[in-house]
This record gives C-alpha cells, sequence and structure tokens, in this order.
C-alpha cells in the first residue's frame, strides 16, 4: 500500500497511519480494500443534495429553505470533503465562525441542520457516527426588542418606521407586518390565492404556518388598502417579488431602510410581532385575542385547553385589528395617545 508522497505525508504523519493499518489488520479487517471504499466516499455537498431530496415531501418549505442555506451556503467549507472525514473539531471551528459572524441563534440553527442530515446519513448507511451531535449547543437569549416603551408610553420608533417605509414591495410587506403582526416569509411569501377580498382575510395554509394550523388573518381597511393598490400579474401567484419564489433581498431593503432611520436602535423585521403583540396589548386588547391575532398556541390554548377551545375569534381578532390600524395612523401622525382606546 502507498501511504503517501514525501515531504506532504512526514514520516510521523507515515508512522501514525501506519499504526491504524496495524490496528485494522489485528481486527482482521483489510485495509487495502477499506483505502478504495473510502475514496468512494460521498461528500458532504452530494449527501446534502440527497439529503435536501429527502425531505421535499415531508418538511415545510420554510423549513426546507433555512436547512437548504445551512448546508449549501453556511457549512460549504464542507462541501468537497468525505462525509466520514468530518470530525468534531471541524464542525465545531464552523460553528464558531458562524457564531462570530452572525451569533449564537445562526451557529445553533446551521448546527441543528447539520445534525438532522448526518442522523439522516447514519440511516441511509452513509455514515457510521453523528459527530455534529456532540458539539456544543449556544446559549441563546430570548429577544425582547420592541419599538415601543410601555413604560414611557414611547411610539416614536414604531412611527419613526412607519413614516419612513418606501412605496415599494418592501415597505408594504413591512407595513402589513406591522399591522398583522404576522411572521416576516408568512408576509413575504404571500398568494394571490390566499387573499380572500370578499371576506377581508388572509388565509394562511398549514403547510406555512410554524405551528403547522392554518391561520386566518382579519385585514383592517388599512390593511386592505395596501393589497389593493398591488397590481396583480396574470403569471405570477406570488404578492411580493420577482422571480421563482416569494420576496427576497431582505438584508439589502433592511440595510437601505436603517439608513434612513433616526435614532432607532438595531432591530430586526420579527421585532415587529412582538411590537404588535405588545402595542395591542396597551390599547386593551385581551391576551387571548392577541395569541389568536398572531397564531401563538400557548396560555388559553395551550395544553389541555387548547383540547377544548377551538374558538376561533374571528370576530374579536378583526375588531383588535381595526383597532390597531387606527393607533397606528394616530401615532404616525403625532399624535399624543392614551394607553387604551
Amino acid at each position: 500500500m502507498t501511504l503517501g508522497k514525501f515531504p506532504k505525508l512526514n514520516a510521523k504523519q507515515a508512522r501514525e497511519v501506519m499504526g491504524k493499518f496495524a490496528k485494522m489488520v489485528a481486527e482482521g479487517r483489510n485495509p487495502a480494500s477499506e483505502k478504495i471504499i473510502r475514496r468512494e466516499t460521498e461528500t458532504f455537498k452530494e449527501v446534502a443534495e440527497q439529503f435536501l431530496v429527502a425531505k421535499e415531501n415531508n418538511a415545510k418549505p420554510r423549513y426546507l429553505e433555512e436547512m437548504q442555506r445551512h448546508l449549501m451556503s453556511q457549512a460549504k467549507p464542507f462541501h468537497p470533503v468525505a462525509i466520514d472525514r468530518i470530525t468534531q473539531a471541524s464542525v465545531a471551528d464552523l460553528l464558531r465562525s458562524i457564531e462570530k459572524k452572525s451569533g449564537p441563534i445562526a451557529a445553533n440553527r446551521v448546527r441543528a441542520s447539520i445534525v438532522a442530515m448526518f442522523n439522516w446519513a447514519i440511516g441511509e448507511s452513509k455514515l457510521k457516527e453523528n459527530v455534529a451531535a456532540f458539539t456544543n449547543r449556544r446559549e441563546e437569549t430570548a429577544r425582547e426588542r420592541c419599538l415601543i416603551d410601555p413604560k414611557r408610553k414611547d411610539w416614536n420608533e414604531l412611527a419613526q418606521v412607519w413614516k419612513i417605509l418606501p412605496d415599494s414591495d418592501y415597505g408594504n410587506i413591512v407595513r402589513l407586518l406591522i399591522l398583522t403582526g404576522q411572521r416576516r416569509d408568512e408576509i413575504g411569501d404571500l398568494r394571490w390565492s390566499e387573499i380572500d377580498l370578499e371576506h377581508d382575510a388572509i388565509h394562511i395554509p398549514s403547510d406555512r404556518t410554524k405551528n403547522g394550523k392554518d391561520h386566518t388573518v382579519p385585514l383592517s381597511p388599512l390593511a386592505k388598502s395596501i393589497i389593493d393598490k398591488i397590481p396583480q400579474r396574470q403569471d405570477r401567484e406570488f404578492v411580493f417579488g420577482t422571480g421563482v419564489g416569494g420576496f427576497s433581498g431582505w438584508s439589502q431593503s433592511k440595510g437601505r431602510l436603517d439608513a434612513k432611520l433616526k435614532g432607532v436602535k438595531p432591530w430586526r423585521l420579527h421585532d415587529l410581532r412582538r411590537t404588535a403583540a405588545t402595542g395591542m396589548a396597551e390599547i386593551g386588547v385581551q391576551p387571548h385575542i392577541i395569541e389568536a391575532v398572531i397564531n401563538h398556541i400557548s396560555g388559553h390554548k395551550g395544553g389541555v385547553a387548547g383540547v377544548y377551545n377551538h374558538a376561533s375569534y374571528d370576530k374579536e381578532k378583526r375588531e383588535a385589528l381595526e383597532r390597531w390600524a387606527r393607533h397606528i395612523l394616530k401615532i404616525a401622525s403625532g399624535l399624543k395617545l392614551a394607553t387604551s382606546a
């Protein structure tokens, strides 16, 4: 057997390789034949592509899109490496670099996708152990960022964002996020077939919601007026964006918006969901109605209570969102408001 070429493989490394081969022989294995098999081992990229195809039928589109980004973009340094040559140390190194660049939450999400892929690979006899599962998970701090300050009755940040939004797909998406409290992709990937103009509502199917349940979002007159101004193209099912899928270009659009804002602390689009929930509570909307609006299962719909309580609260949700929309217009116009409507 050829161990390698000098000086790329030095004497010390050659002795280590030889020691491994000697151990294999002692175990009754053939290092020569296994070396051939090792050369034929699939790369990380090849296995990742197979894994994503296997998940197409039983994974939600949003989850599949995230896994594809994690495995095909953020884990790109692993692409040419044989799947069984990836070590726990190399995965840990990758996660540290992601954490340094994008934070602990991003590192944890990439880790979860790699762990899921390796588990699948083990089931397909492509891998013997899941080295990624033994890496450390980063500590995540729950975000509390809100664009209003209830204690100081300060609505300035939210009002400023609303007033500075451009007349574009991105601007309309952010306006609808503020008005409805829904998740980014639930609005960014909105389809015309999901909009019920007759009943002034959006019907988000279960395969596009985080909790896997169909969700109806009543449209306030203000929200409906935004949708009414968007031209519908016959060749496109998505309300926003161009090309394949819904809206894209989130980072660039957010960067341009932030550059125009003055005195607004760093924030993310998901913070608008928390802001809408907090804001509705401040104007007197009951907590269980807020949960129904944002399609969040906990409290009155969690555990045993959720088994028996199937109320949709459509009427109450509509009243809450219309009340919230009127409040948005007031704070945007600079009027001083009380904490209840």
